[in-house]
């Protein structure tokens, strides 16, 4: 079953799915956890990095002119490891995989956050939906009571104040249905909000 839902600035049909499916890949909020993870993998990539030896080249040329000619060529190529520096190395890489861990979390912990608002949001329209159904029979109906009391006041069947409570039923029911339609559209707004911007 699909919903009417807008979107940024335009209105599209979303099954469920597909609205938590768009909020994973457009909620800015989820959008900021995902790169905050990603940087948290760069630093744990990098604190593996300073575990391995450090290589370096140089290469160097020169001329001179004295009483003859010369030329000088030099090429060089330098490695070292680091064996033991206090176990810096160890707790960075340590504590940058707790780092990564926590912030992998946090996308679930956000995406799920995500998730439940827009549940509710959905069911909340569907649930709606349905009452505007039930409701636009309601009224309906009141209207047929509120013509057929009408024509009964006009020729003396039914006192003046019968009819105007069934005129104040036909009112009250217009004005469900009302309030109904602007849930609706609060609803939908409020699922726009939740699958683009921060919730």
């Amino acid at each position: 079953m699909g919903i009417m839902g807008a979107t940024a600035q335009e209105t599209v049909r979303m099954t469920l799915d597909s609205c938590l499916r768009y909020a994973h890949e457009h909620n800015l909020q989820v959008q900021t956890a995902i790169l905050n993870q990603q940087s948290s993998e760069a630093s744990l990539s990098g604190a593996k990095m300073r575990f391995l030896p450090s290589v370096s080249a140089s290469a160097s040329q020169g001329w001179s002119w004295d009483s003859q000619f010369s030329r000088n060529t030099q090429y060089g190529v330098n490695g070292s490891l680091t064996l033991f520096n206090g176990l810096s190395n160890l707790r960075t890489l340590q504590q940058s995989r707790l780092s990564n861990d926590q912030s992998t979390l946090k996308v679930k912990q956000t995406e799920n956050s995500v998730d439940i608002q827009i549940m509710q949001a959905y069911l909340s329209i569907l649930m709606n939906q349905e009452k505007l159904s039930y409701q636009k029979e309601v009224l309906e109906t009141s209207r047929q009571q509120k013509l057929e009391g009408e024509v009964k006041h006009q020729v003396g069947r039914i006192l003046e104040s019968d009819y105007m409570l069934l005129d104040a039923n036909y009112t009250a029911a217009e004005a469900d249905l009302e309030n109904t339609r602007l849930a609706i559209e609060d609803a939908l707004s409020g699922l726009a909000d939740i699958l683009v911007w921060p919730t």
